[in-house]
């Protein structure tokens, strides 16, 4: 309800990103449209630890830290949700046949 207040009548003093700001949330979204295109063939933990670990990156981490993050996300995301929940994320190259 909220954001559709703000798009009806949004704050006329509102100050918009500075460049770098800027840059940075486009940055963002290109980082998880990427994502979702390489979901598929990648598998959720390669693609999720891409994408978290470029966003921790972008957002301050050292690198390395940054993709250990994602890498400890992606796992545990893909246990609780294909054996805990029973719902099936693609595993993509790390599919065992």
């Amino acid at each position: 309800i909220g954001s559709l207040y703000l798009m009806v009548k949004p704050d006329p003093d509102a100050q918009w990103p500075v460049r770098k700001t800027a840059l940075e949330l486009v940055t963002s979204v290109v980082v998880l449209i990427v994502y979702a295109l390489l979901m598929e063939p990648l598998g959720f933990i390669i693609s999720t630890t891409m994408a978290v670990g470029t966003l921790s990156w972008r957002m301050g981490a050292r690198p390395r830290m940054a993709f250990i993050t994602g890498l400890i996300s992606a796992v545990v995301v893909f246990v609780l949700f294909n054996y805990g929940l029973d719902l099936s994320l693609p595993a993509g190259l790390l599919e065992v046949e």
